[in-house]
């Protein structure tokens, strides 16, 4: 599958990073007062970074 490199795409990536970097605040913020959520969380976001990888690969893979 190709994807055209468009500012769209580019804005979709934006979004998935900045939607990232709230996520790790939030389990930041709950870790000291719920160890047992934090670790679900970090979880969570593990396979969210998977994912948002997996759109950066494809992305770079377009504009090749």
């Amino acid at each position: 599958m190709q994807l055209m490199l468009t500012a769209e795409r580019l804005d979709t990536l934006e979004k998935l990073l900045d939607d990232t970097h709230s996520f790790a605040d939030v389990l930041g913020e709950v870790r000291q007062d719920n160890p047992a959520l934090a670790l679900m969380l970090l979880a969570t976001l593990n396979a969210y970074l998977e994912y948002v990888q997996e759109q950066i690969a494809v992305t770079i893979g377009a504009t090749r």
